[in-house]
């Protein structure tokens, strides 16, 4: 579950690519920005490039290609074209990795809405919001690793069980999140309370 938007806040989707498997997640603000309900659509590169604004898809194919080659961050500026056939501005924000990483060779990061020309946005707004979201980011990846270490779970799965509560229980991802660390830094009996957070009915 994405947080809740306010007119000051751009809408801002989370997404991640396996780069060995193909794989593309996205959170339900990713959609919402493409013009889809959550989970109408399976997002696939196919999808994404079709949505690529035409003057846009020779930077995001370059982009592309520079995130397959090797790990690194990167910001990019472009224009989507939602479902109804509106132009967006965004700026996409993340890191590749390499299949040295933990994580193995995937692309992680963040798509602002900012709904307007480059020129109308501060870089100091947009600094800002993704500042506020990269705190997010870790504190959920926080969670996830101690979610892997309780089920014996890849990240992949850690996040969905994460996702899967979060909209079970209508909590905010990263709250959820902030929650799970807290109760594992507490010590005791860790696997029950987090287990609790969760909603599992285990713990119960």
């Amino acid at each position: 579950m994405d947080a809740p938007r306010t007119d000051r806040d751009p809408l801002v989707g989370w997404y991640s690519w396996d780069l060995t498997t193909g794989d593309i997640r996205w959170s339900d603000d990713m959609f919402t920005i493409y013009g889809f309900a959550p989970g109408e659509v399976v997002p696939t590169t196919s999808l994404i490039a079709h949505h690529k604004h035409p003057e846009d898809r020779e930077s995001w194919a370059e982009l592309l290609d520079r995130l397959r080659r090797g790990p690194g961050e990167y910001a990019h500026w472009h224009r989507v074209v939602d479902v109804r056939g509106e132009s967006r501005y965004v700026v996409s924000v993340g890191r590749a990795t390499g299949p040295d990483d933990p994580g193995g060779a995937r692309v992680e990061g963040y798509l602002v809405d900012v709904d307007g020309p480059q020129s109308s946005v501060t870089q100091h707004e947009v600094a800002t919001t993704l500042a506020n979201f990269r705190e997010g980011a870790a504190r959920i990846e926080q969670a996830k690793g101690v979610i892997m270490v309780l089920r014996a779970c890849d990240g992949d799965d850690a996040f969905e069980v994460l996702r899967s509560a979060s909209n079970t229980l209508n909590v905010r991802l990263r709250e959820l999140a902030r929650q799970v660390v807290e109760a594992a830094a507490q010590g005791g009996p860790v696997a029950v309370r987090v287990e609790a957070l969760l909603g599992s009915p285990a713990a119960r």
